[in-house]
């Protein structure tokens, strides 16, 4: 059976269900109680659009002030606190919420054996990224050409410099060498003979008439 005062062609309500006067259903709203079930919607509460209430293996209660958001679906044997607030498109399966609880979006609690794994995707194969052709500088050649024309520049300078320095330093070494060497005209001691005074004594018994006459003395 069914009571409150909402009640419209977009809204689907089968079983014993039970909805305060207050309460606010949003249009595309699914309530559903199995036999032997029941679902109970206090005042105050808010049912976003697309909502799936289905009670099974017991009764779903929603208290005072709870606010469910759009496309929340809500299955089993379900209690929600008092201020309680579920965030949309969130899952409830077999478990309860505390008053004042924050359910933040896409949620799943209760029992989690239907989770789907989202590890087990296997990764996208990756092409290996080819290389990408490397920027070419319009300003290489002139920069290159330019150095070039500058260490060569730099090279005949510092050979200059070196040529300018090296000769005054072999003009001054071919001074110092001239000082130093005797002239060539200066004459050069005659070393004396071994037995010139023999030969001598030799020459004047061989040749008497060589020698000169003395004068008579004048005593005599």
């Amino acid at each position: 059976m069914t009571s409150g005062a909402v009640f419209n062609s977009d809204i689907h309500i089968a079983g014993d269900v039970r909805i305060d006067d207050h309460a606010v259903i949003a249009p595309g709203v699914v309530i559903l109680a199995a036999p032997n079930c029941s679902v109970a919607i206090a005042p105050g509460v808010c049912l976003g659009m697309g909502c799936i209430l289905q009670a099974s293996q017991g009764n779903i209660e929603i208290h005072k002030g709870a606010m469910i958001g759009a496309g929340v679906l809500i299955i089993g044997k379900v209690t929600i606190g008092e201020n309680s607030c579920v965030g949309y498109g969130s899952t409830i399966f077999q478990t309860s919420l505390a008053a004042g609880s924050v359910l933040p979006p896409n949620s799943l609690i209760g029992d989690t054996s239907r989770r789907i794994n989202t590890n087990s995707t296997k990764p996208r194969a990756t092409s290996p990224q080819s290389p990408q052709p490397q920027a070419v500088d319009p300003w290489s050649n002139e920069t290159a050409q330019s150095t070039d024309k500058l260490s060569q520049e730099s090279e005949e300078t510092a050979t200059a410099n070196y040529q300018e320095k090296t000769i005054p330093i072999k003009t001054e070494i071919a001074e110092v060498a001239a000082e130093s060497t005797p002239e060539k005209s200066e004459e050069v001691r005659k070393e004396p003979v071994v037995g010139q005074v023999y030969i001598n004594q030799l020459l004047m018994t061989l040749f008497p008439h060589n020698v000169p006459i003395k004068p008579p003395d004048s005593s005599s």
